[in-house]
């Protein structure tokens, strides 16, 4: 099975380019996140299912007709299927933007949701999406990933780091790829080039219960297209799962 993930920064500017995402790679399941609008387009060969509460938020997840997926629950940040082997967790998780009130709270109360939702299935588990955090040095171009400014706070990273211990994740890309340097997001804000200077972070991640982790064969960050964001691809043999 084949699952790609990208932050689109709005579905309506990128239809191109997902059709060609999903000519190229044909995936069985495809998670887009900052849709920001809940009326999107039907792609052939998949049913989607999308939530979006406004402008800024979204979430999307586009599934291969004949693969069946048990709608769980959404808002528009998250939006969670079941499938026969795992659970899908697609999410866009809030910003911890200290310009705007009560950002920073509800990315705390969505850090200390997701732990207590993973920990409650009787399935393994898999989390993809832009998850706004920054976690070791190796995911920035930055010297330190500990910054005073969103995705690079201390307590962020705490947070991920109980969510990875309590929850038994592993994160695909650092556990096949122990030392690259490899970045998924480039800013776009300040007039310069970031991703000419390869100077970005990687804020979008596939994590996986560690029981699953025998069976991922590929987990990469794809060629940039059109978004700040580049999309990435997880790869699981499920049909080697043991029963």
């Amino acid at each position: 099975m084949k699952i790609i993930s990208w932050n689109v920064a709005g579905i309506k500017v990128r239809l191109k380019d997902i059709e060609r995402l999903m000519l190229e790679h044909q995936p069985d399941v495809i998670c887009l996140q900052k849709t920001r609008t809940d009326i999107v387009p039907d792609f052939d060969g998949y049913k989607v299912y999308v939530d979006c509460g406004d402008r800024w938020s979204g979430v999307a997840t586009y599934v291969r007709f004949g693969l069946e997926g048990k709608f769980i629950e959404s808002d528009s940040h998250h939006l969670i299927l079941e499938f026969d082997e795992f659970v899908l967790v697609n999410a866009y998780v809030p910003y911890s933007n200290l310009k705007v009130p009560g950002y920073v709270e509800w990315r705390k109360t969505w850090d200390k949701w997701i732990v207590e939702f993973v920990k409650k299935q009787t399935k393994p588990v898999i989390i993809c999406g832009d998850l706004n955090i920054v976690h070791t040095d190796l995911d920035s171009f930055y010297s330190s990933c500990i910054r005073n400014t969103g995705c690079y706070y201390q307590w962020e990273r705490d947070d991920f780091n109980r969510l990875l211990s309590e929850c038994k994740l592993v994160d695909t890309f650092r556990r096949l790829h122990p030392e690259e340097r490899g970045f998924t997001y480039f800013d776009t804000t300040h007039g310069i080039d970031y991703r000419a200077n390869n100077q970005g972070s990687r804020l979008d991640y596939f994590l996986v219960s560690v029981s699953l982790m025998p069976y991922v064969m590929k987990s990469e960050i794809l060629s940039p297209l059109s978004a700040p964001s580049n999309p990435i691809l997880l790869d699981l043999q499920l049909n080697k799962i043991k029963k």
